[in-house]
């Protein structure tokens, strides 16, 4: 199996959920090092006259294996250093 590697320029919070008000699940340090993978975006949820619509938001993440669970990195705070 072959995946990217994504490591952290800064701390970085991670999220069990892409939901726009999700608390943050844990702080990951600087250096650290996960696979990614796939992209996610946010789903935004809209009460449109008693509708309930969702929109996709702008804000992307990647989705890893964090302490044996799926997390959420947002991906403007991860850079790729290799392949595996």
């Amino acid at each position: 199996m072959r995946g990217d590697v994504f490591t952290l320029g800064a701390p970085t919070a991670i999220y069990g959920t892409t939901a726009p008000d999700a608390d943050s699940i844990a702080r990951l340090n600087t250096a650290e090092q996960y696979v990614a993978g796939p992209t996610l975006h946010q789903l935004v949820s809209v009460d449109d006259n008693g509708q309930l619509r969702a929109t996709l938001n702008t804000k992307a993440y990647y989705q890893f294996f964090y302490n044996h669970r799926i997390a959420f990195v947002p991906i403007d705070t991860v850079h790729f250093e290799k392949k595996v």
